[in-house]
């Protein structure tokens, strides 16, 4: 064949639609079969429990009925059903797992009030047996939380084994809870499969009385004799031990190794609840590069979660992610939870879940119907819809637009994004992973205890044996104390860099006061020395323990870039009722480090599945660059078709909370190709039907 001139192939090249050196490519092969869909990995919750002892007081007339008579929105008591409109939308969503009674709401849970004829139950309209109706109707897998501070700790592995029994064992005598399901309408076990011991156990037990708080080493003895008391019951069911929830930034923390060591061995899986990035105030644009960078930092955090569990349990651990939702409880500037920004970085997040090296067999947001995250919210009596959110239409588009087996799809010449740290992230830059590293231990640290003699409620100073005292006298409104300084290593110049603390705290209340513990939180923190106003740089670590007992505490701070100083503060906040007394801390210690560094990550990600008739395929592609769109040349292998339909989930204004319908899109391929333009950060969902 006769050569063309180069100058002229260039020119060719150029101008030609189907080949440009410029633009990413997508390829999807529809031969290649990755592994199955994880349909329990589209999971939700539910709150189905009471709120007294958690969110009130313990004897609070006044009792969260949406949660035990409603099922937070699903449940019509009336008719002893699912609302029919909700289970309509709810059905559009393919959610495979529903976890119950609900996060926190499991502390105070005593499941013998949730059972029995409704005609004996005043309150509890929505109980146990109602929940297995509702995963019935709706087919979804059922996960249970298991209470953790119901009860006494030694009474626990008792109740939790006969809640067991009630719901998995046969009617026989030798099982009188189980005798009693039966004489109460439901002869059949259920076979209920998956329990969690506990929720966010290492935070305590919220309003409840006595205030309890387990150590590492107590929540060990629970889980374990729990899960033998358990198996006694039924052998066959699978059994989590919680971590210390948060943004994955502590996985190796002193709670997670402890109990994955002492409770691991014994256990079936092993639960994880990210809350990420903690975008707290930032601005729009801030928690915008945030959310964008997450997902790939968290893909390694899944990685060293996975890696300690053989290290200290001995053996994989499945990872069961019971909660997930963005970093912010905060409504300025704008609600984040609700936002554009929440949804798509929890749909990317889904994404990850199914990734079979990141060894995620289940995963639950938190939480899609009423509540404070509601994706959606409805009239309490009559399950009429009041008010969608932004973050709703995401989780419709991964109804819609997948199907049951995972598909090969690659992404070349993606443009990179960098993140240069902030929001408790790690910067991403340059094209390798680069670990932190020490860079000093302080074990003694410079205290300034007389900077506030002046406030009359506050009085700090040393104690003995290597402790200081903070007295507190009749305080009624949070308060923030700063006690002492730490510079940036010159190591870390110019990069942002880690404080791991740690301590020991207790209080000592006033008993001319109070007779116990005061309803308050205690803790101490870190924070960028410039003041949370100008940086929003902060991180608090408050103290769960029992009045009187010392507790040990830590937490891990990471600075922004250019942060030269950290301030060490007393935080008391959430105060219920005047406090009055003394907190004492000792063994103030310090780790510096700098902090690890993430590679960029590719603007473009890809998840492909295919229908099980092989006649439908089903593509999803993010674009997480912020700001810039990315063109791509997408190509379908093995899968002839000559046109599809698309989806597209883009919004300029990030901040947005209102729902939305997407755009709509129809491409002609030729050759089994096309061009497309991704808008920044952006969801975009393609199908194609096998012609």
């Amino acid at each position: 064949m006769k050569q063309l001139p180069i100058k002229i192939l260039s020119t060719l090249l150029a101008v030609s639609p189907l080949i440009s050196f410029a633009d990413a490519v997508i390829s999807i092969d529809a031969g290649d079969i990755i592994a199955p869909v994880k349909p329990w990995c589209f999971g939700n919750n539910l709150s189905g429990a009471d709120s007294r002892g958690i969110y009130v007081k313990m004897d609070s007339p006044k009792t969260n009925l949406r949660s035990i008579n409603y099922a937070g929105g699903y449940w019509n008591p009336l008719q002893n059903a699912p609302f029919e409109n909700i289970a309509a939308l709810v059905k559009n969503l393919k959610i495979g797992m529903m976890r119950y009674p609900g996060g926190c709401l499991a502390h105070n849970f005593n499941w013998k009030h949730a059972v029995g004829p409704l005609s004996e139950r005043r309150e509890w309209k929505f109980g146990v047996d109602q929940y297995i109706a509702l995963c019935r109707a709706m087919n979804w897998e059922p996960i249970i939380t298991l209470t953790d501070y119901a009860l006494p700790p030694d009474q626990l592995p008792r109740h939790l084994a006969e809640f067991v029994e009630y719901l998995n064992a046969p009617a026989l005598p030798q099982y009188p809870w189980a005798m009693k399901r039966a004489a109460w309408g439901h002869p059949e076990p259920y076979g209920v499969r998956y329990f969690e011991l506990g929720n966010e156990s290492c935070h305590g037990n919220h309003l409840m009385v006595p205030k309890y708080s387990y150590t590492p080493e107590e929540y060990v003895e629970y889980a374990v004799k729990s899960m033998e008391a358990i198996r006694n019951i039924d052998s066959s069911v699978k059994l989590g031990i919680v971590t210390r929830p948060g943004n994955g930034i502590d996985w190796n923390c002193e709670w997670n190794r402890k109990v994955i060591k002492g409770a691991g061995p014994t256990a079936d899986f092993l639960v994880l609840h990210f809350y990420g990035p903690t975008i707290g105030g930032a601005d729009q644009q801030t928690a915008l590069k945030s959310v964008l960078a997450y997902p790939d930092q968290l893909a390694m955090r899944l990685k060293q979660y996975s890696n300690l569990c053989r290290e200290l349990a001995g053996k994989p651990l499945p990872l069961h992610i019971t909660e997930f939702n963005i970093g912010s409880t905060s409504d300025r500037p704008f609600p984040y939870r609700f936002s554009f920004l929440a949804g798509l970085m929890c749909a990317d997040l889904m994404r990850l879940w199914q990734a079979p090296d990141n060894h995620v067999a289940s995963a639950q947001y938190w939480h899609l119907l009423n509540g404070f995250w509601g994706a959606v919210h409805t009239e309490t009596a009559t399950g009429r819809v009041i008010r969608k959110r932004a973050t709703l239409p995401f989780f419709e588009v991964w109804g819609r637009y997948r199907g049951d087996r995972i598909v090969a799809s690659t992404v070349r010449n993606s443009p990179s994004v960098s993140f240069l740290a902030g929001c408790e992230l790690m910067p991403s830059t340059g094209t390798e992973y680069i670990p932190a590293e020490l860079v000093a231990e302080l074990e003694k640290i410079p205290l300034r205890l007389n900077e506030h003699t002046s406030d009359r409620n506050i009085r700090m100073s040393p104690g003995k044996n290597d402790t200081f005292q903070i007295q507190i006298a009749k305080m009624k409104q949070s308060c923030y104390r700063t006690f002492a300084r730490i510079r940036r290593p010159k190591a870390a110049t110019g990069k942002p860099w880690k404080i791991v603390l740690s301590f020991d705290a207790r209080f000592l209340s006033d008993a001319a006061v109070a007779a116990e513990a005061p309803q308050a939180t205690f803790g101490l923190g870190l924070g960028d020395a410039r003041g949370w106003t100008k940086t929003k740089s902060a991180v608090a670590i408050p103290c769960s323990f029992r009045a009187g007992k010392w507790s040990h505490c830590s937490g891990i701070y990471l600075s922004l870039p250019d942060t030269d100083e950290v301030d060490i503060l007393f935080r008391l906040e959430k105060i219920r009722s005047a406090v009055s007394g003394t907190f004492e801390v000792r063994n103030l210690k310090a780790v510096v480090m700098t902090a690890e560094q993430f590679p960029a990550y590719p603007a473009l990600a890809t998840f492909s599945s295919l229908s099980n008739d092989g006649n439908t395929l089903y593509l999803l592609v993010f674009n997480r660059d912020p700001e810039h769109a990315v063109r791509a040349d997408v190509v379908l292998n093995r899968f002839p078709a000559r046109s599809g339909k698309s989806l597209e989930l883009y919004r300029k204004d990030v901040s947005s909370c209102d729902y939305f319908q997407g755009r709509r899109g129809e491409q002609k391929l030729s050759g089994g190709r096309f061009f497309h333009t991704f808008p920044a950060h952006s969801l975009t969902a393609f199908e194609w039907r096998k012609e």
